[in-house]
């Protein structure tokens, strides 16, 4: 099918929803619509279709496609052909079983494409289409030829190629035959179809091959759909009853194979006979019955209607009507966006993404065009660039620097959520998902719990989890006609991710724990993140910038960094590092005997060997691979490297720049040479180096590395992080705030006053997204609403200003931006306004706010933490005896309030015996506790336990003891500076240290009742931060006192005699002063709260001092006053875009009134209601035509009941608007 749709967006639509209904395999459209003006270049596309450009990038319409090409997605062996060397955008050809298929475009007196042709000879099978603006009597008799015409007609003669059209039969509307099908295929045959007519002024051609060009009668099945809950209960029934397919497991490498190809062909047979089969095809989400029935009276009037004025009138309402079809949809996509996924959806609309085909791939000076060519180039290039030379025996002989620990028990719950907590993720070559196993779980997760430990047990990774898919991913902004501008994802079987997420969680807390890796290395570790690297060296920076030295900092790149990895190398380093020979068995068959094959668009290779490397995609791959280049990152001295997966830094100072920068190319040259030794390699072109320091004229002098010589530069992104010479971070700040102008840009568009997403989604959106992007790295560049000075006076270095407040403001601006289009508010409606009704602290506050949360998250990270152990040995006096300034680190660890350091904990899974009613009510459950109770034997003793706070102050905790039904003990106390939850685990220590002592010879167990699940779930294994050293005390007296402990949960106030006790206890005790209040630290759960009290506070005040005249004019009533929140205020959360509109309007002063007219000078603005009164932000309220929905009537409110329903009673307010239907019927805009 060909049509020229005259870059036209709705005739370009039609086009595509014809030929998809038609079932036609191949739409060529000349002259598409394509957008211009737009950093990203977007055209029309097809679920069913994949679009083939001679262009990739355009800028304006003189550089835009002037053909497209769309294949039936369900051909795979597309192969996309340039008849030129450079590729013309009039020209795009492609290549379906062994068949040439040009699109051509000839633009008027253009002699480009002419000449293009008469230098290319066409195939043995080929079909040039296309609209070529000649006049020929060859395929219009009786006519002068044009300009051109003349060569295309010498053209095809020489080359055979045949008119497919039927001479004569104009093409459009003008009478002249335009779109031409010319061919050297036999029988081909071309029919203008009529009633696929798309509204443009060229007719429609459709062109039949009788050879078999791949036309599909059918599309095949893509995948099981698994989403109805009748779907998943006959899945679940079928894979109970099928469970007999299932091998014994035994500690055989041979049998654990078999064990997981049984148990992917349970799942995958158990959602063939019971699950509905996923097709690809989709039709066009768009089209409603409007677009068909103006579709079919345009084709009427076309029949019947000889007038051509009348044809163009009908053909404009056909377009208008797609038009509209489509903007409807999309609109409605917005307004009825409801949940996290669709916001999340609809906010990803404006990330780039290609719309084409792949194009051609440069290999050397060759070009690589078929598809299956291109799928093992990228496979040569990218995943078999590396081989096992440079690898090592992996049995030799090393000696252990440690032993580490590694049980070899794995829970059932720890099996669960290595499977199933990860999410839905992309399913391997297996086909099995993330929805499969959840619905197979309690039938499977016992045999998949022994299986995970059978082959850990002996250290094995079954073959079947070994195979791969590699699906080749574009870079951003790189060039995708070279190998190098893709990158591979191994899609792997998700039941031996779960293995590996496993393996990789428990190797990540030994590393942690046991300090094996070097301790400024993450990119795998728990509590360790980029940003935390990035403080770290800034950190160590500043400390050296203030004593007045200089630094170097030189980063590399490990060049194909998890392609790179050795097995045998990586044994030899597992067994150095002290890992349990079982793992080191693992690692080895994990990183052996693997396979993969390469998905590159619609192709797929076979399956062929990988005889080196880590899976890109595995959860095992970034743990692995930086236990593999430990002693890497220790080369020059502990302090000086730094490291994130395979991104690595030298940091080394001196007293001038030459000093520094020799020291650093000496560690360069030291680890350049260890890694040649090692087989790790390094992108020499990608390796950066900067200079720090403070004075003029430094920054210029250069590092070599291989044969690259490196000079400095002014800026570098290191990562996410923008540094400069002198850590003023103004790079960084403009970048970040650009990233989050864009997105604000996007939410802008997306929203009108009266339409657009729910306000509150919208405010989630900015307060994920955008905040978020603009405030990256703000722990590491912001050192709060003050600095320290780097001048000493006296004995202290003073604070002043932090010299950020333009930037400060550019955040701001951003964040402006993202509110206007959050909140249904006209443009100039005032910032704080904006700020108050969204419930968003301005960017100074949530710089703080974000300062804080790094400050309290400081407190709750390991001793080992690179931060940590920076702000704690750093010294605050020099050696003589002065002052050293603060770094922005050290400044923020002083300025945090400090509580007991929580140990990093490894995850243990039920520890003790639990219950907890869930999905029951309160009173059910307070039934089935006291039948408990009753069944209990006389020797049982019983701990009811609860904790209460009278106010933020006074927090306490009560127990009760009881044997049987005997209250034997009972005990209350005082915490300081606490919350009710630390108090709950305080309660359950104390009760169970008190029953342990009122236990006889014949006690029968001890149950530790209590009414706080997430009490519960600490106590079961997963002790919090707050009051972890009460967790872990009771854990361990529990564990080793020599009694069952049970801990249960029971349902408080309801009337059971032992929790009533105990919280009356718990009241009494929240009011004692004990000797020791005053010592205790806080708890962590108490900071939190203070500072949290301290940020609503900080908002309250900021409001208080910049909210508008209008919102000050409403406050009467001090108990009722329009406050600031931090979370989404009443109306926000009930309102709809257009009802929140009316109230802010009305608030602000900034909408459809006659005073904003007036002041912003709008002469043509209907500045009266229809009542013949000004229209102001109070006259709904007053008007004489409305109705009173109760109460007085409106024209009988007072001031203060106005006030009143534009504050607290705002739902009152918008009862009477749409009671009165009064911005419609009465008062229109």
């Amino acid at each position: 099918m060909q049509v020229n749709t005259r870059r036209s967006g709705p005739t370009h639509d039609i086009a595509l929803h014809f030929g998809n209904q038609e079932r036609v395999d191949i739409i060529m459209i000349q002259e598409p619509w394509c957008s211009t003006g737009y950093e990203q270049n977007n055209t029309k596309t097809h679920p069913n279709y994949s679009l083939c450009t001679p262009v990739l990038h355009w800028t304006d319409s003189d550089t835009r496609p002037r053909v497209l090409t769309y294949v039936r997605s369900q051909h795979t062996d597309l192969d996309i052909r340039h008849i030129t060397k450079t590729p013309l955008r009039d020209i795009i050809g492609v290549t379906i079983q062994d068949t040439l298929f040009l699109n051509v475009y000839r633009a008027p007196q253009d002699p480009t494409v002419l000449d293009a042709l008469e230098a290319w000879t066409p195939p043995p099978h080929a079909l040039v289409a296309g609209d070529f603006n000649a006049w020929h009597p060859l395929w219009q008799p009786g006519i002068t030829p044009n300009w051109g015409a003349n060569r295309l007609a010498a053209w095809a003669d020489t080359h055979l190629l045949a008119l497919a059209n039927t001479p004569g039969i104009p093409t459009h509307d003008d009478g002249n035959t335009l779109d031409l099908v010319l061919t050297n295929l036999p029988l081909a045959t071309t029919t203008i179809a009529e009633h696929l007519h798309t509204g443009s002024d060229h007719d429609t051609l459709l062109t039949t091959i009788p050879t078999s060009t791949g036309l599909l009668h059918h599309i095949p099945t893509q995948g099981i759909s698994l989403k109805d809950p009748e779907d998943v209960d006959a899945f679940s029934k079928e894979v109970e009853q099928t469970l007999w397919i299932l091998p014994e497991i035994t500690a055989s490498t041979t049998d654990l194979d078999k064990a997981a190809t049984a148990l992917i062909e349970l799942l995958w047979s158990s959602a063939l006979v019971t699950c509905k089969q996923r097709t690809r095809g989709r039709s066009t989400v768009w089209w409603t019955e409007e677009c068909t029935t103006a579709r079919q009276l345009y084709r009427q009037q076309r029949q019947d209607d000889t007038n051509w004025q009348d044809i163009q009138e009908h053909r404009r309402d056909f377009r208008r009507v797609i038009r509209a079809a489509k903007a409807q949809y999309w609109t409605n996509q917005i307004d009825k966006m409801r949940t996290d996924k669709d916001l999340y959806r609809v906010m990803g609309w404006h990330k780039p993404r290609t719309q084409f085909c792949a194009p051609p791939l440069r290999d050397g000076d060759e070009l690589v065009t078929a598809p299956n060519e291109k799928a093992d180039l990228l496979r040569q290039n990218l995943l078999e660039r590396f081989n096992e030379e440079t690898d090592i025996d992996p049995l030799s002989p090393t000696v252990p620097r440690r032993t580490v620990p590694w049980g070899k028990h794995i829970p059932l719950e720890e099996a669960r959520a290595a499977l199933l907590g990860a999410g839905n993720t992309t399913p391997g070559v297996d086909g099995i998902t993330i929805t499969m196993l959840q619905a197979a779980w309690r039938y499977i997760g016992n045999y998949v719990r022994e299986f995970y430990q059978a082959c850990l047990g002996i250290g094995h990774h079954p073959l079947p989890f070994r195979d791969a898919e590699a699906v080749m991913i574009p870079k951003p902004n790189r060039d995708i006609t070279i190998a190098k501008g893709w990158r591979p994802i191994s899609l792997l079987s998700t039941i031996g991710k779960g293995l590996e997420r496993l393996v990789a969680r428990r190797m990540a807390k030994k590393c942690v724990e046991l300090s094996i890796l070097h301790p400024q290395v993450a990119g795998a570790l728990p509590k360790r993140s980029a940003t935390d690297i990035v403080g770290a060296l800034t950190h160590d920076v500043e400390a050296a910038l203030d004593k007045r030295r200089c630094c170097t900092l030189v980063t590399m790149d490990i060049q194909g960094a998890f392609d790179t990895v050795n097995s045998g190398r990586l044994c030899r380093t597992l067994r150095e590092q002290g890992w349990p020979e079982n793992l080191v068995n693992w690692a080895r068959a994990f990183t052996t005997r693997r396979r993969a094959r390469v998905r590159f668009e619609r192709h797929t290779t076979e399956m062929a060997p990988l005889h080196c490397g880590l899976p890109q995609g595995s959860p095992a791959s970034p743990i692995l691979y930086l236990c593999y280049t430990e002693l890497l990152h220790r080369i020059g001295g502990q302090k000086r490297r730094y490291g994130y997966a395979d991104d690595c830094a030298i940091l080394c100072e001196g007293k001038t720049e030459e000093e520094s920068r020799d020291r650093a190319q000496e560690v360069l040259d030291e680890t350049t040479a260890w890694g040649a030794e090692n087989g790790i390699l390094f992108d020499t072109a990608k390796t950066e180096v900067i200079h720090f320091g403070r004075l003029r004229g430094t920054n210029t002098l250069p590092v070599t590395h291989g044969d690259h010589r490196i000079s400095p530069k002014p800026t570098m992104r290191w990562l996410g992080i923008h540094l400069d010479k002198g850590l003023t971070y103004k790079r960084h700040i403009e970048t970040r705030t650009a990233t989050a102008r864009k997105t604000a840009g996007h939410i802008r568009g997306l929203n009108k006053v009266l339409r657009g997403a729910p306000p509150l989604s919208m405010r989630r959106a900015v307060h994920t997204i955008v905040i978020p992007r603009a405030l990256y790295g703000s722990e590491v560049w912001y050192p709060g609403n003050k600095r320290c000075s780097l001048k000493r006076k006296g004995d202290t270095h003073p604070m002043v200003n932090h010299g950020l407040t333009y930037s400060i403001d550019k955040i701001q601006t951003a964040i402006n931006n993202a509110l206007r289009g959050c909140l249904p508010v006209w443009k100039t409606t005032p910032i704080p306004a904006l700020l108050r009704e969204s419930s968003t602290p301005p960017a100074g506050l949530l710089l703080d706010f974000a300062r804080q949360r790094h400050g309290l998250r400081l407190g709750t990270l390991d001793i080992n933490h690179p931060l940590v152990t920076r702000a704690s040995e750093h010294r605050r006096r020099n050696q003589k005896g002065g002052p050293v300034r603060p770094t922005i680190l050290t400044h923020l660890m002083d300025n945090t309030p400090s509580f007991p350091r929580p140990a990093l904990q490894n995850r243990t899974y039920k520890r003790l015996s639990t219950y907890q009613a869930e999905g029951q009510t309160k009173d059910c459950a307070a039934v089935d506790h006291k039948e408990w109770m009753r069944a209990t034997p006389p020797t049982h003793i019983t701990v009811y336990t609860d904790g209460s706070q009278q106010d933020p102050s006074e927090t306490g905790f009560g127990y009760v003891v009881f044997r049987g039904e005997e209250l034997v003990h009972q005990g209350r106390r005082r915490l300081p500076r606490a919350e009710v939850y630390d108090a709950e685990v305080e309660g359950a220590r104390a009760g169970l240290k008190a029953a342990l002592r009122h236990r006889h010879r014949g006690t029968d167990g001890i149950t530790v009742c209590l009414d706080n699940s997430a009490v519960i779930y600490g106590l079961d294994g997963s002790p919090a931060v707050s009051s972890q050293e009460a967790f872990l005390d009771f854990i361990h007296t529990a564990t080793t006192c020599g009694e069952k402990v049970d801990v249960r949960w029971v349902p408080g106030h309801i009337g059971v005699l032992g929790n009533e006790l105990a919280d009356q206890l718990a009241k009494e005790g929240a009011r004692m002063r004990p000797a020791d209040l005053e010592t205790r630290p806080p708890t962590y759960s108490h900071v939190k709260r203070s500072i949290r009290n301290g940020q609503r506070l900080a908002f309250t005040r900021w409001w208080h001092n910049n909210r508008p005249d209008s919102y000050k004019s409403l406050d009467n009533d001090e108990k009722h006053d329009l406050t600031a929140t931090l979370q989404p205020t009443e109306e926000l959360v009930t309102l709809n875009r257009k009802e929140l509109h009316w109230l802010i309007a009305a608030r602000t002063g900034h909408g459809d009134f006659a005073g904003y007219h007036d002041r912003f000078n709008h002469p043509d603005a209907n500045r009266k209601c229809s009542c013949g009164k000004l229209k102001t932000p109070r006259h709904p309220l007053k008007c004489r035509k409305t109705r009173r929905v109760d109460g007085p009537a409106p024209w009988f409110n007072t001031e203060k009941d106005i006030a009143e329903q534009l504050t607290w009673r705002f739902k009152d307010f918008i009862k009477h608007i749409k009671h009165n239907d009064f911005f419609t019927r009465i008062c229109q805009y």
